[in-house]
């Protein structure tokens, strides 16, 4: 549950400009568009097996997509995968979280110090991190 609440401060929507038309037209003529927010993090050789079998499940929950690394392109300086998922609206993106939360706490895969605790790992840019953290740290 902390990891969904810290990596949905962190997927705040970024919003883009596309012209509309012609180049050379006026920027009034411009439309907003929402980009995807993505939500990364790191799977062990354990955990792959269950998030692709539930893949269609989390990519439907985000109403987005869901993405995992092939197989030997790890996160370096580890043993795991890069995993995404990636939806527009943010109830989707909780949703997604909340999906994928779930599949590593039920899978095992993630459990150290004899079952008594989770460890998870989300990848956010550095900026992010910051803004969790915050300037008196």
């Amino acid at each position: 549950a902390d990891v969904v609440a810290a990596a949905m401060a962190a997927a705040e929507p970024v919003e883009a400009e596309e012209v509309a038309g012609d180049a050379e037209e006026p920027p009034a003529k411009k439309a907003k568009l929402m980009l995807p927010m993505t939500f990364k993090f790191l799977a062990n050789k354990g955990l792959v097996a269950p998030l692709t079998e539930n893949a269609a499940s989390m990519g439907l929950a985000a109403n987005g997509s869901f993405f995992v690394t092939e197989d030997g392109d790890f996160y370096p300086g580890t043993s795991s995968r890069c995993a995404s998922v990636s939806a527009s609206d943010p109830d989707a993106m909780v949703a997604a979280m909340k999906f994928v939360t779930t599949i590593v706490s039920e899978s095992g895969a993630c459990v150290v110090d004899h079952g008594r605790e989770l460890r998870f790992t989300a990848i956010m840019p550095s900026k992010s991190v910051s803004a969790l953290i915050g300037v008196a740290g």
